[in-house]
């Protein structure tokens, strides 16, 4: 309990001011009953927060519980029957599941304390003899257990699942660890979900060679940078530094075309574009040239990251551009020049060419000032 006193302030260096009452609260507790009541405060309040904690911890253990991963026996698996319906699964293909990312809520996470993970558990409670192995781009995880057949005599059954793995896991990257109670936890490492690129790509000032501190700087090359072994008119993505993924294609157009005649345009975030078309008008005849194609892509790219170039000597079009997922950190002339660099677009032999993107409406440039002045020079 506390009671309401005041007291008295006169101001002794103003004559005539009136006196300013200050109010006083005369606590019924002592200076150590004060700071005990308080502390009992503040543990109330960390014991809120503890049980707040608690029940946001147990929903996120009921999602991975929700999202076990159940083994198929081997007998239906391999004689090619259907597996039971499993509401994680995107698409079967024979008897390899890929999963469902939107419905997977835990199969990629990120914490400050831990980075961004890749996790997979599987239900192998019951089972003995449990094993995972990776077959190409598949895990495939056997176990066994004792079960009653149709003659009532117990025998030791197989049991098998595959997955798919995500195209963004790198398998020498993969652990698995089973659990006490039967739960096989397979996890791998990944990149963040953004990456910080004005470090690893030059300024958009265009600054000489020698100030440039970067990693990533690289002296011109006289050939243009693709995958080895990359077929022509085959769109492939792969992955470069820091986890960060990049379209290659390569699409012979012919020696016909200046690069002002070419122009890549986005359809849609996984489909591009590319298009030609030159005449040649003389007192003798008229010629024409025209080049039309589309390409599926495997991944969605970002719009503003794609460029093409075109070298004259044997005319192939090289087609580059960041996967999406790393738009945050790039702006749009940093994502060309740093685009330009890995394809190899700035060297002589190579000429940037038009870029559209149509997905959008009204359709806009993806063209920089210096790209069009490198066409036509």
């Amino acid at each position: 309990m506390c009671m309401n006193f005041t007291s008295e302030m006169t101001g002794g260096d103003h004559d005539g001011d009136e006196p300013v009452t200050i109010p006083m609260i005369r606590d019924t507790l002592t200076f150590e009953g004060r700071q005990e009541f308080r502390l009992k405060e503040v543990e109330k309040k960390i014991e809120d927060e503890l049980k707040r904690k608690r029940k946001e911890w147990e929903r996120e253990i009921q999602k991975m519980r929700d999202e076990f991963l159940k083994l198929y026996p081997d007998d239906v698996v391999y004689a090619g029957q259907e597996p039971p319906n499993d509401p994680m699964v995107l698409k079967r293909r024979g008897s390899v599941d890929l999963l469902d990312i939107r419905k997977m809520k835990t199969m990629f996470i990120e914490t400050p304390e831990t980075g961004r993970r890749f996790k997979l558990r599987f239900n192998c409670t019951g089972f003995r003899n449990v094993r995972i192995s990776a077959d190409g781009d598949i895990f495939v995880i056997r176990a066994s257990r004792i079960e009653e057949d149709d003659k009532h005599e117990m025998v030791e059954k197989g049991y098998i699942r595959k997955i798919e793995k995500p195209k963004e896991v790198d398998m020498r990257k993969v652990k698995s660890f089973l659990t006490a109670d039967g739960i096989l936890i397979v996890e791998a490492m990944l990149p963040p979900t953004s990456l910080n690129l004005r470090k690893l790509s030059h300024s958009p000032s265009h600054s000489s060679q020698s100030s440039r501190g970067s990693p990533r700087s690289r002296s011109p090359s006289s050939s243009p940078r693709t995958p080895i072994g990359q077929k022509v008119g085959i769109p492939l993505f792969v992955d470069v530094e820091n986890g960060m993924r990049r379209l290659s294609l390569i699409v012979d157009i012919g020696t016909c075309f200046r690069p002002k005649d070419v122009t890549v345009a986005i359809i849609k975030d996984n489909r591009i574009q590319v298009k030609a078309k030159y005449e040649e008008k003389t007192s003798e005849r008229l010629s024409k040239n025209k080049f039309c194609r589309e390409y599926e892509l495997q991944e969605k790219i970002e719009p503003f990251t794609l460029r093409g170039g075109l070298t004259l000597s044997d005319g192939r079009l090289y087609v580059g551009a960041v996967a999406k997922g790393y738009k945050d950190e790039l702006t749009v002339d940093e994502a060309g020049e740093w685009i330009s660099e890995e394809m190899g677009i700035n060297n002589k032999k190579m000429h940037h060419c038009n870029v559209l993107d149509l997905a959008c409406f009204p359709p806009a440039s993806v063209m920089t000032s210096s790209m069009t002045s490198s066409m036509s020079s």
